[in-house]
């Protein structure tokens, strides 16, 4: 039973920083975990868009380094920095946004890597 408590589905929409997800997919229902748990990703920033036309490789990038500055400080966590935003479908239903992730160098995040 402990284990249904800890995990539960999250829209895109519903998704907030500090979220930690098992296995991100990119589906659209990400399943979060508590972060003491092993997971892929800690989303650290999301970066709503408002127009329809899809981010560049190069704007995500900008976005979420500028994000992870802002978050982070001068002192990032050792993990790598991601982005992503939905699928093309996902995208023009109007859930325009990217993700900005941490994710573990080599194997998988077992805590928070947010600042307290």
């Amino acid at each position: 039973m402990a284990d249904t408590l800890g995990k539960r589905q999250k829209f895109f929409s519903d998704l907030a920083p500090g979220d930690c997800v098992k296995l991100w997919d990119g589906g659209g229902n990400e399943e979060i975990v508590d972060c003491d748990e092993k997971h892929q990703v800690q989303i650290y920033a999301i970066i709503k868009h408002h127009n329809a036309a899809y981010p560049t490789e190069k704007e995500m990038m900008y976005g979420c380094s500028e994000r992870a500055v802002q978050v982070f400080g001068t002192h990032p966590p050792d993990a790598l920095e991601r982005w992503t935003r939905p699928r093309d479908d996902i995208w023009m239903m109007g859930q325009r946004f990217v993700f900005c992730l941490a994710a573990a160098r080599h194997g998988s995040l077992k805590h928070s890597v947010m600042p307290e």
